[in-house]
């Protein structure tokens, strides 16, 4: 859960395989269909939660805010404006060197505080205390947001085909696939993901609908890919700054966690 699959199946593949519970490639070859599986429950729960939350009221007072998050009255708008200036050589410099350091960082961190929380998991925990805090220029911010754009639309999709030709081995997904135990544990998941983050949502005054759609299934899907799928399904796309901080923030709670527990796993 959290991240999707490029930055949460492979890293918590790495996390198993640092502890010796297996190899990167048999782990991930497991950890690959859940993901798949989750994502596809996720989005018929999306469609699900959508016709039932045309009534507002339909089960008790604030199920649904009919696309609205919060229940307090304040209305959340998306802003249509795009950015018209394309990135420049200059800021995709600033931001691979604001992505290179992070990350250099967040190796330090797991190699000289604590090498039971992943490199990667440290990397952005500092880049949402840096973000939280605000002591980041508004340029550099903007210079890693251009970076990111080019590496979403080019080297993700290349990362993702390289690793299902050479880390995916085919017959055990059919295996898990074909297991219901397997597929009951995925679908069990994914449901409580939503009815959890719906029901905590309620308690900080959010609709239970909404809240379980950006803080639940938004975690159970394949990341930001999967968010699109989820919010238009359930025809919400304007939640998509949640569902994202779901997918990241969440994605690096979940790498946090699986740190600590795994090794009681061994």
């Amino acid at each position: 859960m959290g991240g999707g699959i490029g930055t949460g199946a492979i890293p918590i593949a790495s996390i198993y395989e640092g502890y010796g519970i297996g190899g990167s490639d048999s782990i991930l070859s497991t950890l690959m269909p859940a993901v798949t599986l989750a994502n596809i429950f996720a989005i018929l729960i999306a469609v699900l939660l959508n016709a039932l939350g045309k009534n507002p009221d339909r089960f008790f007072k604030g199920f649904s805010g009919q696309g609205q998050l919060m229940r307090t009255g304040e209305v959340f708008e998306v802003s249509d404006d795009k950015k018209t200036v394309s990135a420049t050589f200059t800021n995709l410099g600033a931001g691979l060197l604001m992505s290179g350091t992070l990350y250099i960082f967040g190796y330090l961190l797991n190699k000289l505080v604590y090498s039971g929380v992943h490199a990667y998991a440290w990397t952005i925990l500092t880049a949402s205390v840096l973000k939280i805090t605000g002591v980041v220029p508004k340029k550099l911010e903007d210079a890693a947001g251009d970076w990111y754009g080019l590496i979403s639309h080019i080297g993700v999709p290349t990362i993702l085909v390289c690793v299902s030709l050479s880390s995916i081995d085919i017959p055990i997904i059919l295996e898990a696939i074909s297991n219901p135990i397997y597929l009951l544990i995925t679908f069990i998941v994914t449901v409580l993901a939503c009815i959890g983050a719906g029901l905590g949502g309620r308690l900080m005054k959010m609709n239970f609908v909404e809240a379980g759609i950006t803080a639940g299934l938004c975690m159970a899907n394949t990341g930001g890919a999967g968010d699109v799928a989820v919010l238009g399904a359930s025809d919400r796309m304007n939640l998509m700054p949640f569902a994202q901080i779901s997918s990241r923030i969440g994605g690096a709670l979940v790498l946090l966690v699986a740190s600590f527990i795994v090794p009681f796993l061994v």
